[in-house]
């Protein structure tokens, strides 16, 4: 069996006996719980809202379900499996849904066990920050069982694409990349400011307004900033910009990079959308697949999703004027 068969079913494992053991649970108790049965508690700690036995029965398995599956697809249709790093996140997830579920479950058992009606069920007080103190704990242990296993490496330097500028020329590289979601919404959160600012000056509502206006423009602003980057390539440098003003910029000189090549990377890989760190790399994902990636001299990487990657990568090879292999 493949190292990828074998993930896909222990993950499919560890999902349906964590969410058989949050519905065994219910039924197991269910002879000395309420019906209905506590299933809120408000900041006091106090139960606040109620359902049925067979409601909180379906509402586990739909809750599990939603929080597994979506992992299991990224797992077995996606390329999350070919690196450690990106494997560390699905497994990270999987154990963080399966004990949240049976956690949440237990809590909840726990509370109601021998009440004569939901109203009567014990307080929850530190036991909610208990339960996502150990849920977090065994995701990053599951972060670190997931890396285990093979993984993808880099091209080596016979396998990288090369451009060397002929003696006297000067040779530019430009690509861009944007992520229209991200865009539409920090236009609308642009326009729901405008509409709250207009709101308030025009027809003179509430002052509140100016507690909603002033984040959802920032929001907005950091929305466009993150939205759009342009990546060049010069003699010198590598330059990051950022936004439709192409402002902040970030800039890398060639001096500092070893190597770089093409290669494909999806949000499932690297913890999510955005400017993600991790230890020994970094990664500017605005889109999922092509990604221009530099290794750095200390052994670090930066990769960054933009368009037309590979040449961009053979220039930078180029430029640094060495196909040497490196460890």
């Amino acid at each position: 069996m493949s190292f990828r068969a074998r993930f896909i079913l222990a993950a499919s494992a560890w999902t349906a006996l964590t969410g058989a053991a949050a519905v065994g649970l219910l039924l197991f108790f269910a002879h000395r719980l309420p019906d209905p049965l506590a299933s809120h508690w408000g900041p006091s700690g106090r139960p606040d809202d109620s359902m049925s036995l067979t409601t909180l029965v379906t509402v586990t398995v739909v809750l599990m379900l939603g929080l597994a599956v979506p992992c299991l697809i990224a797992a077995i249709h996606g390329k999350a499996l070919r690196r450690r790093q990106s494997r560390g996140f699905l497994a990270a997830a999987f154990v963080w849904a399966g004990t949240f579920v049976v956690g949440m479950t237990a809590i909840t058992v726990w509370a109601n066990l021998d009440a004569t009606t939901w109203r009567a069920a014990r307080p929850i007080h530190w036991q909610a920050f208990a339960l996502i103190a150990v849920t977090f704990a065994l995701g990053a242990l599951g972060y670190l069982l997931g890396r285990f296993g093979p993984d993808e490496s880099p091209p080596t330097a016979a396998q990288r694409p090369v451009y060397t500028p002929k003696p006297g020329q000067r040779a530019t590289w430009v690509s861009t990349a944007s992520n229209r979601w991200l865009v539409g919404s920090a236009y609308v959160f642009l326009a729901a400011a405008i509409v709250l600012v207009a709101a308030k000056v025009a027809l003179g509502f509430s002052s509140g307004l100016w507690a909603l206006a002033i984040p959802f423009t920032l929001v907005g602003i950091l929305g466009l900033a993150l939205s759009t980057i342009r990546v060049q390539v010069t003699e010198g440098a590598l330059a990051i910009a950022f936004g439709p003003l192409r402002w902040p910029v970030y800039t890398v000189p060639l001096a500092q990079l070893d190597a770089a090549w093409s290669e494909e990377r999806w949000p499932t890989e690297v913890g999510g959308w955005g400017y993600r760190g991790l230890p020994g790399g970094a990664t500017i994902m605005l889109r999922g697949g092509e990604c221009l990636v530099v290794r750095y001299r200390d052994g670090g990487t930066l990769a960054i999703s933009v368009d037309d990657a590979e040449r961009g990568a053979a220039l930078v090879n180029g430029l640094l004027g060495s196909r040497t292999p490196t460890p």
